[in-house]
């Protein structure tokens, strides 16, 4: 099921795909566009927008699929940290030392 895009939502071009929680939305680039870096590789253009709002604040981003494989892998990073140590909502976390 497909979310209405939220009323915060910065661009109303890219080609809206769903959203999260009203947190988060994603849509798909009207065209790839290069990085800002001037990386000019075709594979690495950036194709959707994620867009995230807290407390009144956007964050826009535009990404492609390797940068989405990397969140990905740091995603699997810290969900595995959490199971292994706790949250501190779940009482299992409320000791842990989060300090590097």
């Amino acid at each position: 099921m497909v979310l209405p895009r939220p009323d915060w939502c910065p661009d109303p071009d890219c080609t809206y795909l769903d959203s999260y929680g009203g947190r988060a939305c994603v849509g798909r680039l009207p065209k790839p566009v290069y990085h800002e870096d001037g990386d000019d590789e075709p594979d690495l253009r950036n194709t959707h927008h994620l867009c995230l709002e807290d407390e009144g604040e956007i964050l826009v981003l535009r990404v492609n699929d390797q940068d989405m494989y990397l969140w990905g892998k740091l995603a699997k990073v810290v969900r595995e940290d959490i199971m292994q140590h706790g949250l501190p909502a779940d009482g299992k976390g409320e000791t842990y030392d989060f300090s590097p």
